[in-house]
């Protein structure tokens, strides 16, 4: 059949005039992507033309604006945790948070009406830094100039996706710093197997060593108040019988293993990772109002602006986050 080799030349067409496009309505690359991602292992481009359901379909996306006043909200940060500065621990609310780092209403309104151009649906998180768009795939390869295509992975998942660059009108562009879920292949997480501790028991390093080490006496959580959690990504997991047993092994002084807030999925298989952080999060502080985040539905740099972006709009957070992510080697732009 020859329908299959002239879609993909139609396709490929479409893909010219959408640049041309681009040229003629002074689209100006975004700095954040300015230039194509590369592909990233076991993933393939395919050769099956994008139909008119694909493209029909939804896509969230989120608008990262650049903020205000950053420095001085470095500068508040430190002042509040030096105990010896007047202003220690005197801790701002969302709201004054974003009176210092909202973008200025024009620079939003810049930005929010070009989405309403192009036919989007948004909400702004709390701190007004950051747009939640809803979008069709169409509409997006309208707004940004780009082109998207059909992949597949080696373990069988299929995406419809951009590896960019990604345009917007240099009025726009001014304003955005990232646009995360437009462009990018998904992480594909494969199956690894269980990873044995073969660590001698006196180079260990254990909740006791870690309170030895900082001078922890109490045993637990002394402040019903306090709260602590941590962030997890990259499909990363825990099972809750390997905390019981983690405990039975490093924490004899309690068995208080309740994670109270679990948000995101969390299926098995567990992931090192998000173990060992549950794991010395609880057995350091036992007893504490402890929360686990997990996402795992894109690649690393968005699920990241996703998370962070719940954050703004959460109206309660545990006063401890920790996150201990990154990559080897795919790292985002400065401006991200």
């Amino acid at each position: 059949s020859t329908w299959g080799p002239l879609c993909f030349f139609m396709r490929s067409a479409f893909a010219i005039f959408a640049l041309a496009l681009v040229a003629a309505a002074a689209l100006v690359p975004v700095e954040e992507r300015s230039t194509p991602l590369a592909l990233k292992s076991g993933w393939k481009r395919t050769r099956v033309a994008v139909s008119s359901s694909q493209l029909d379909a939804p896509r969230d996306i989120i608008v990262c604006l650049h903020g205000s006043n950053r420095d001085v909200l470095e500068r508040m940060f430190w002042e509040r945790s030096n105990p010896t500065h007047p202003d220690y621990s005197k801790w701002l609310t969302t709201d004054e948070i974003t009176e210092i780092v909202a973008p200025a209403d024009a620079a939003i309104e810049t930005v929010v009406s070009y989405l309403r151009a192009h036919g989007m649906t948004f909400k702004l998180t709390r701190n007004r830094d950051m747009i939640r768009v809803r979008a069709t795939f169409a509409q997006l390869e309208r707004a940004f100039g780009v082109h998207y295509e059909n992949f597949v992975h080696r373990t069988g998942r299929k995406a419809l996706a951009s590896l960019g660059p990604y345009f917007l009108p240099a009025d726009v562009a001014q304003h955005v710093a990232r646009v995360s879920f437009l462009v990018d292949l998904p992480d594909v997480h494969e199956p690894r197997g269980r990873v044995v501790d073969a660590t001698p028991a006196d180079l260990q390093i254990t909740p006791a060593v870690i309170r030895a080490r900082y001078n922890i006496t109490a045993s637990g959580c002394t402040n019903a108040n306090n709260s602590h959690g941590v962030a997890e990504f990259q499909a990363q997991y825990f099972r809750q019988s390997d905390l019981d047993q983690f405990f039975k092994q490093f924490v004899s002084d309690s068995t208080d293993t309740t994670v109270a807030h679990i948000i995101g999925p969390d299926p098995n298989p567990p992931g090192l990772e998000a173990s060992l952080d549950i794991q010395y999060l609880l057995g350091v502080a036992p007893g504490c109002n402890s929360w686990f985040y997990s996402y795992a539905s894109d690649a690393f740099w968005s699920d990241l602006t996703a998370w962070l972006a719940a954050m703004q709009d959460e109206t309660e957070v545990p006063l401890v986050l920790s996150v201990s992510y990154g990559s080897q080697g795919d790292y985002p732009s400065s401006s991200y």
